[in-house]
């Protein structure tokens, strides 16, 4: 009998964390369903996890991540108002319910308290801190479901909408389940287009102001769908991070590039650097340098690429996620000579410290600061202590949003090195990159400064 009771307890709790399960967590939301519904109060399902598992799961090792989600589940035991109601529902979640409140502010703001309690301190393990936030979905009864199924299904949609927009907590609208629906078939889809050949790569070429010549051009990566056309990645690029298929196709921009600077160079167009962008994700995988050299290594054997080659792009925020982990793969990268270029300087969190330390070769300025720069003092400043911080650091300026000649005029007068926009030409096909090569340089209309 004692050993049938002990195994029926331990049918009913996460083995990982101790908590219950979703077995448990079911039998006890239906309960307290039925007392609602007599008394005629509400119960609010909630669903939480921390916001960045898409990076979390690339990142970490199973064996850390589990000392992760028990390091969550003691915190969120020792700061939920009703531990008993708490349950770890799937690998990465974790649900509660409670009832007896009066209005929905008052509930979000303890499910807001609560999330920052829990996440308040870095999360150390194996020796290394993590600093990560929470996110959570509520659904209420009855108004939003009328049994424990689903409430809880409204309560994790809402919360993939609190992950997907970086809030603290989302309250439920049926007009999630069509987001949520939709979101799945494109990440399905998204699935299938890698295999299917339906990414596509389109080239905007940089210009040295001294010149006119182009000395590169940015691979920005587009979805050929069959259903809705050409995709743009701001449609589709975050899905791929935050599902880790960002990995795959990044691999694949980086062969598409090496291939597209052989094609161009066997045509006789002359050397140059293909620049792709590299996300946090990708830059975190323990085989990512390796996966860039052997990819490289094949082209300069087969191709003779030298001089040029691929440079990546990433952000400061990127870098900052783990700065010094950050400055040992940028130099692998460059004693494989892959140029680096810190992408839209100056929207993230500048520091000339840490841009001293980096193995940089570039900074690009980004196009909200060419825009301001036509119009405002202060833009203008701005643009002119980017270039000069550049040039002290001994790294090449590049401005990126050019659109007229006034700005590239400007931007000329400053010392500049190189420019992107549509002044020159918006992003386009292999083929057309080649005809532009093939005319070598463009008119220099920004002779003239203002």
């Amino acid at each position: 009998m004692e050993k049938t009771e002990r195994l029926a307890e331990l049918a009913l709790h996460d083995p990982l964390t101790g908590l219950a399960n979703r077995t448990a967590f079911d039998q006890r939301l239906d309960e307290a369903l039925r007392a609602a519904a007599k008394s005629g109060s509400r119960v609010a399902v909630v669903v939480r996890s921390v916001r960045q598992f898409g990076l979390i799961d690339q990142m970490i090792e199973r064996r850390r991540r589990d000392g992760l989600w028990r390091e969550l589940a003691s915190r969120l035991h020792r700061v939920v108002n009703l531990p008993g109601n708490l349950a770890r529902i799937a690998d990465d979640r974790f649900a509660t319910f409670r009832y007896g409140f009066d209005e929905l502010s008052d509930l979000a703001q303890r499910t807001e308290g609560i999330n920052r309690k829990a996440g308040a301190d870095p999360f150390v393990i194996d020796e290394e801190p993590f600093d990560l936030s929470l996110s959570a979905g509520l659904a209420i009864y009855p108004s939003d479901g009328r049994d424990g199924d689903t409430l809880l299904r409204n309560a994790e949609a809402a919360f993939g909408r609190a992950k997907a927009d970086g809030e603290s907590y989302v309250f439920y609208e049926p007009s999630l389940n069509a987001k949520v629906a939709e979101r799945l078939r494109l990440e399905s889809r998204l699935k299938r287009a890698l295999g299917a050949g339906e990414f596509v790569l389109h080239y905007q070429p940089k210009i040295a102001f001294d010149s006119g010549r182009i000395t590169g051009a940015e691979a920005l990566i587009r979805w050929r769908d069959p259903e809705d056309g050409l995709v743009q990645p701001l449609n589709f690029v975050p899905l791929l991070e935050e599902t880790g298929l960002i990995a795959e196709v990044g691999m694949w921009v980086i062969r598409e590039a090496f291939a597209a600077l052989r094609g161009w160079r066997a045509a006789g167009l002359g050397a140059l650097r293909v620049a792709v962008n590299v996300s946090a994700v990708q830059l975190a995988r323990r085989d990512f340098v390796e996966r860039v050299r052997a990819v490289a290594r094949g082209y300069r054997e087969s191709g003779k690429l030298d001089p040029g080659g691929v440079d990546i792009e990433i952000t400061e925020s990127v870098l900052l996620r783990d700065i010094e982990a950050g400055i040992e793969t940028l130099n692998l990268l460059r004693a494989i000579d892959i140029g680096i270029a810190i992408d839209d300087f100056g929207t993230g969190y500048s520091s000339f410290g840490y841009l001293a330390r980096l193995p940089v070769n570039a900074i690009k300025i980004d196009r909200s600061f060419i825009m301001a720069s036509s119009a405002e003092a202060t833009g203008k400043s701005i643009v002119t202590a980017i270039i000069s911080l550049a040039h002290s650091l001994g790294l090449k300026a590049i401005a990126e949003g050019v659109e007229t000649i006034e700005q590239a005029a400007w931007l000329a007068a400053r010392g500049c090195d190189e420019m992107q926009g549509y002044l020159v030409s918006p992003p386009v096909p292999a083929e057309d990159m080649a005809s532009l090569l093939a005319r070598g340089r463009v008119e220099r209309v920004w002779r003239q400064s203002p």
